[in-house]
């Protein structure tokens, strides 16, 4: 067995062994500077997101279809059906991952698909930002695999031009092959923008935006002092099933 797959089994056991203790975000919490652990899978290419029959697009549950329409927020919705979720990332740089995460339903006999992104890359020094803050921060800086409550847990921030979605993975489950690959679970949450006329930045992510329109940043986010998203984020959905190993790299 090659040392990256060991290193996943063994983290794998040791996530799977947390998943029955219940997550409590009211008192589970994490140092405000929770440490990035060692990346979770091995070195393998990312699946395809465009396709059902990959191993990085599952089913996608929504906790309601008034949450639903309250993400989709432009259309009401008819018959919606198809739910599904893709993910696709790399490690952007000391753990940090950037890519994308697809949610996509069918209604009147459309597909639908929002397209949230975390770029690789580094911020850069833009003084028109005023403060100019997190000038070299990773554009993924928050996007990362941590210890909490025994678990390995991920958790990163995606953006498009409407909002801003947080993924949550919090439980995974052991194959038992030997390669020691595993399915991975979790939840999306979101946050749509104000309605405003305002310019969108074009230089910073929103989780690096302060007190304007397009700020979606979430304290528990940044700090991993809780699991679940702060700041006016809300739970759309749930998911199960998504091969690791083809969902990041």
């Amino acid at each position: 067995m090659k040392t990256s797959n060991l290193l996943l089994f063994v983290l794998l056991v040791g996530l799977v062994q947390g998943c029955s203790k219940k997550e409590e975000s009211s008192s589970e919490t994490a140092a405000p500077t929770a440490a990035i652990v060692s990346p979770l899978l091995p070195n393998v290419p990312n699946g395809v997101v465009s396709s059902d029959t990959t191993t990085g697009t599952v089913a996608f549950t929504p906790v309601s279809r008034a949450m639903m329409e309250n993400y989709i927020a432009s259309h009401p919705l008819n018959a919606p059906s198809g739910y599904r979720i893709s993910m696709a990332m790399k490690n952007a740089g000391e753990n940090h991952y950037a890519g994308e995460i697809r949610l996509s339903y069918e209604d009147n006999g459309r597909t639908y698909t929002g397209i949230f992104t975390a770029p690789e890359g580094r911020n850069e020094s833009y003084p028109s930002l005023g403060q100019n803050l997190d000038v070299g921060k990773y554009k993924a800086q928050y996007n990362y695999w941590f210890r909490m409550g025994g678990r390995t847990v991920f958790q990163g921030q995606f953006q498009d031009v409407y909002g801003a979605v947080v993924l949550i993975i919090d439980s995974a489950i052991n194959l038992g092959d030997a390669q020691g690959m595993g399915k991975v679970s979790g939840s999306l949450w979101f946050k749509n923008f104000a309605y405003t006329n305002a310019p969108r930045s074009t230089v910073r992510n929103c989780w690096f935006l302060y007190n304007e329109p397009y700020d979606c940043r979430s304290t528990t986010v940044i700090t991993k002092s809780q699991l679940e998203p702060s700041d006016g984020y809300r739970m759309l959905g749930t998911f199960s099933g998504v091969v690791a190993s083809q969902a990041f790299q």
